[in-house]
């Protein structure tokens, strides 16, 4: 038979065949199809509405951090349990008090702090 001159002979190697093609399986049933639904996309008025909102927002943060130190990112926290912070794909503070409590012990840490976005930030 064609199918057993491909196969391993020893054991281990057909198990590590046989693990990896029902990985590939598995990861083929997970991949997004053409024949999901996606998400509808914002029409263009309202994407620009977005964006303006959110670089309004930045320059707000960046003018409230730089007039008013540090403390004043707490103005932006969440208190509610819904908050959270995330660094670089980790979680910093997982709730608003703790980026509250971490803020304050920063804040004891310098003396002036500006914040400056780039021009070109990109927004998604």
């Amino acid at each position: 038979m064609l199918i057993s001159k491909c196969l391993p002979k020893d054991r281990r190697s057909f198990n590590w065949l046989l693990l990896s093609c029902v990985a590939m399986l598995a990861a083929a049933g997970c991949s997004t199809r053409a024949t999901s639904n996606p998400s509808p996309s914002l029409t263009p008025a309202a994407a620009t509405a977005v964006e303006e909102g959110v670089r309004g927002l930045m320059r707000t943060v960046a003018t409230d951090v730089s007039q008013h130190g540090p403390l004043a990112w707490r103005n932006y926290f969440d208190p509610g349990p819904s908050f959270f912070m995330a660094v670089n794909g980790r979680m910093a503070f997982p709730t608003g008090a703790a980026a509250s409590e971490g803020t304050e012990a920063f804040a004891k840490t310098i003396q002036h702090i500006e914040l400056a976005w780039a021009t070109c930030a990109l927004i998604h």
